[in-house]
């Protein structure tokens, strides 16, 4: 059975380089947990030196339909796994909220292996942390018998999801970033077997035109209607994406 619950989307408009909100309106959902009000306090304050997070829309486990989507605005990424933790209690009960999370913690472990790998770990379903790890390290690390431009490669790969971003501004993302998730053509939501925890498993994706493929297929558990959603399993997000020539200069916030 699906539990509803009460939650808080905050609204928000960019305008320019920064987020403004515009008011936080009560919906009824089915993910569980409470959308912190905090957020919006946070991206109406101004205050850019502490990331923010947004999520507009509402994907609807209960009846998900074609013309859902959710899309998430966030001002930097997170630095550490305590930071990403954070993220998580604000954004990890809605599903465009979970794909963001992952994209998040790729990017940590471009920059720090370790802590890259604990926060891997804390945003994907037990099951899927191997095959994650197994692959986006080969993104990020070029071995001493890789050629100069090894495009296998790819520190951009996680900017080619965010808006703004082409292969012909070399991955130069629109800031505030973000993503736009939606629900996949059929199966969106079901039960979750067993082995992967049981609850629901639901099947969304995520748009990225820089790909031959741009809808990037995404399956997203929620194991107890307490429980924040987790990646089930994601190969989409870290598929070598179209490359690019030459040294990737863009910095990531």
């Amino acid at each position: 059975m699906i539990v509803s619950a009460t939650i808080a989307m905050a609204s928000c408009v960019v305008k320019g380089n920064t987020v403004e909100s515009v008011g936080t309106a009560h919906v009824e959902d089915t993910v569980g947990g409470r959308h912190d009000d905090a957020l919006a306090n946070a991206i109406s304050s101004g205050d850019v030196a502490t990331p923010t997070y947004c999520v507009e829309g509402r994907l609807d486990m209960s009846a998900p339909a074609a013309s859902q989507s959710e899309t998430v605005t966030w001002t930097h990424f997170p630095n550490d796994v305590a930071e990403l933790r954070e993220a998580q209690r604000q954004i990890g009960n809605t599903l465009g909220g979970a794909v963001a999370l992952q994209l998040m913690a790729f990017e940590i472990y471009r920059h720090d292996r370790r802590e890259g790998e604990e926060a891997i770990r804390l945003v994907n379903y037990k099951s899927n942390v191997q095959s994650v790890l197994s692959v986006i390290s080969q993104r990020y690390s070029r071995s001493e018998h890789s050629p100069e431009e090894d495009l296998y490669v790819q520190p951009y790969i996680v900017a080619s999801f965010l808006k703004g971003a082409t292969t012909a501004n070399r991955y130069t993302p629109d800031e505030p970033y973000s993503i736009t998730v939606y629900w996949d053509a059929s199966r969106q939501v079901e039960e979750a077997s067993p082995y992967v925890g049981g609850g629901h498993l639901c099947r969304v994706h995520v748009m990225n035109a820089n790909y031959g493929t741009p809808k990037r297929s995404v399956q997203v558990i929620k194991t107890t209607p307490e429980a924040c959603f987790l990646i089930q399993n994601s190969p989409s997000l870290y598929t070598q994406c179209p490359p690019i020539s030459g040294r990737w200069t863009y910095v990531m916030k």
